[in-house]
Order: C-alpha cells, then structure tokens, then sequence
C-alpha cells in the first residue's frame, strides 16, 4: 500500500523517517495506519496519542486473553486485535508528528505499555502451554531484539553524526519523571550493555589494528578508524535489524495464532537471538578481513 502514498506530502510528514525502513510496517501498517490518520483528522477531536496508547494496550492484553482459550473463533479474534494494535501503534506516532503533539511523556508511556502488552502476552501464552519461566525468558530475548533493533540505528546515526530522535523536552512533572525512572529500571541497562558492547568490540578490533602501525606503514590510521566505523555500523545491517522490529514480531506472532502454533513463536525468538550474535561475530570478522587487505597492500 506504501505506493498509494509515498509522494503524499501529510503521508510523508507523519511517519518517522528512518535510515532502514521496516519493511512491512512502511508497505502496510504505516500505509494503514495513515487512513485512520485522515479519519481522526475529518472528525477534529481533540484526542491525545497517549489515549491511543492506552487503547492499543488493551487489545493487545485483550488478545492475550482469546489466546489463552485453545478455540479457533478466540484466536481469529486474536489475530485481527493484534494487528489492530499494530495499526493504532503506528498511528500515536504519525498522528502525534502531524499534530505536533510529540512528547517525552507519549515517547515513554509508549514504550513501557508495548512492554506490559509483550510481557502479558508471552506470559499467557507460558500459562496456556506451562511453560511460564520459558516463556519469561523468551521475552527478555524478545526485548533484547528489539533493543538491538534501536541501538544498532542510534549507533549509525551517531557515526553519521545525524541526529538519532528529535530532542523533545516536557515541562518536568511526577508521572514523565516517575515513567522515566520506569524506563531506566526495565530496559535502559539494554541499552547500556548493546552500546558498550557494540564499541568494546570495535575498539577491541581497533587496538589490534593499531598495535601494528609500527610494524606495518599506515599512512594514516584515524582514516582507517573511520572507514572501519563504517564498515562495522554499515548500513547493511540495519536491513536485518529493522525487520525484527515489533510490527513484524507481532505479525508473525498473529499469523502463528491462527493455526493455534504461537508456542512456536518462543523458538522463533531463539533463533533472532542467535542470529543477532552471529552478526555481530560476522560484522568482526568483515572489518579484520578489511585491515588484512590494508596489511597485505602495505
């Protein structure tokens, strides 16, 4: 559907442009979410995006609720309650943009309720199958994924020297202060440990490399540091990372829900995982086969 809009310029004004576009989320949830966009506009509410959030919220709880009945019209239900929340999760974001209503507090409520949303659903689908401490591991994998998703974007951009999100500052209050300090607690150690792991093994490369400038004639080596930041943060990789994004997790989820094999997803998660650190070793040893070439030239 993204052709229908791509030159719309209120399209383009609503969505949050990024390096790597998620692929089903720009060609049919973002697309989607634009009508209901046009929607809401025609009917000049003053509706809040955190209302959004709070809605889209319930449905995905709601959906955890028809999956935990092993019946085929709940998990019909299911699947369309979760992409529904998919649509409404695109649509507080360009909705806001549009209204310029954009906000720390609707940047973090969001984030934490797509948290609780995630939490309750792999916890019932542990419940369903019990296998409750599986499927809590799971979901820290999960939002790990969608963590590395985040920061490997934040990383490139900061190599780009681009600016990652638009700096939005609300006037201080308990509840942005309190779901801030929510945030720190649940998911900024992620955040923490990707960013100084993805710079410790680059760095961990770069010492290597720069302990043989003496033996070998590198003409220059900061030229070498940059070009290898841009081999390591390629943009490559966002491709991979931006389609393990939440809208295609929860599509795959929905789509496993209909033949009543969302257990299946917890595997799913395992494999992203594994695939992520398989990236990571491979995205090494792409930069030392760079500097052995430069070592072989010289």
């Amino acid at each position: 559907m993204y052709f229908l809009f791509k030159k719309d310029k209120l399209f383009n004004e609503s969505i949050k442009l990024r390096p790597v576009e998620e692929f089903i989320n720009i060609n049919l949830y973002r697309p989607l979410a634009f009508l209901f966009l046009l929607i809401l506009l025609k009917l000049n509410k003053n509706i809040k995006p955190e209302t959004i959030v709070i809605f889209h919220t319930i449905l995905i709880i709601l959906s955890a609720v028809f999956i935990f009945f092993n019946n085929t019209l709940f998990n019909i239900i299911a699947f369309f309650l979760i992409n529904l929340k998919i649509i409404l999760d695109n649509l507080d974001g360009q909705y806001s943009r549009i209204k310029k209503l954009e906000s720390e507090l609707g940047r973090y409520l969001d984030t934490l309720m797509d948290f609780l949303g995630n939490f309750i659903l792999f916890l019932i689908i542990g419940i369903k199958y019990n296998y409750i401490f599986f499927s809590i591991f799971c979901f820290f994998l999960f939002t790990f994924i969608l963590s590395y998703d985040f920061n490997l974007e934040y990383l490139y951009r900061y190599f780009k020297n681009e600016q990652f999100r638009p700096n939005i500052k609300d006037n201080p209050s308990f509840l942005v202060n309190f779901l801030k300090k929510l945030y720190n607690i649940l998911l900024e150690y992620q955040d923490n440990f990707i960013r100084s792991l993805e710079n410790k093994m680059f760095n961990l490369v770069f010492y290597l490399v720069s302990l043989r400038k003496n033996k070998k004639n590198f003409n220059d080596i900061e030229i070498i540091k940059e070009k290898m930041k841009e081999i390591f943060w390629s943009k490559f990789y966002l491709h991979i990372t931006a389609n393990m994004g939440l809208s295609t997790q929860l599509f795959i989820l929905s789509l496993l829900i209909l033949f009543n094999m969302e257990f299946y997803f917890f595997y799913f998660v395992i494999f992203q995982f594994l695939l992520l650190i398989l990236l990571l070793i491979i995205r090494i040893f792409i930069i030392i086969f760079y500097i052995y070439k430069l070592l072989l030239k010289d």
